[in-house]
């Protein structure tokens, strides 16, 4: 567990602190499944920062408000309501009040409030949706956000690729991990569909 500890670099020693290069995602899996609830318990603040995010994109009209008007087109019966749209309103609503000037935090992942809400409201929306309990919510939300900064962590320091789909992918190993019944094999099989769809291959 000790292998992930977060130390105290500051934001340009951020990558070098966290070398993956020797690392796994079945590394993360056993550490997210092994540590004490208690040394990630903060992880509960990603939930709570970016939910406040999301509910204020939903309620106000901040920069082109993806989220409200998915919402509007939602309860016109233009769109159905499932899982996949709940996912899409409510992440999309939390970047439009971030990006809208939304006088809230964000917990970021890799340095960015929009990746940190990519990494995290589609994991909020399948945890209530399932009704999980707090200590999967945190270790789902926990395997997100190291599953991005992994993935994040082979990056060039300048990239055309948004590394939003990134966090996105880490987002899908958290989803698969709440719907899988905390299987290694769902994980990966969801990551691997998400980078296949990003990359066209």
């Amino acid at each position: 567990p000790g292998r992930f500890e977060v130390p105290d670099t500051g934001d340009q020693g951020l990558k070098k602190a966290f070398d993956f290069s020797d690392a796994s995602i079945a590394d993360i899996y056993d550490f997210v499944m092994q540590v004490p609830i208690e040394e990630i318990a903060f992880m509960f603040e990603a939930e709570t920062m970016n939910t406040a995010l999301s509910e204020e994109g939903l309620t106000h009209d901040y920069g082109l408000h993806i989220g409200k008007t998915m919402m509007n087109q939602l309860d016109k019966g233009f769109i159905s309501k499932d899982l996949m749209t709940d996912i899409m309103i409510r992440t999309s609503a939390g970047s439009d009040a971030r990006m809208g000037g939304a006088t809230l935090p964000a917990m970021s992942n890799s340095g960015s409030g929009n990746q940190g809400i990519s990494a995290t409201m589609p994991v909020v929306v399948v945890a209530d949706f399932l009704k999980a309990s707090k200590e999967d919510r945190i270790r789902a939300q926990t395997l997100s956000h190291l599953v991005a900064i992994y993935i994040h962590n082979t990056f060039p320091s300048l990239s055309a690729l948004c590394a939003t789909s990134t966090a996105s992918m880490g987002a899908a190993a958290g989803m698969a991990w709440l719907l899988g019944d905390h299987k290694l094999e769902g994980i990966n099989d969801a990551i691997c569909s998400m980078i296949g769809d990003v990359s066209g291959i």
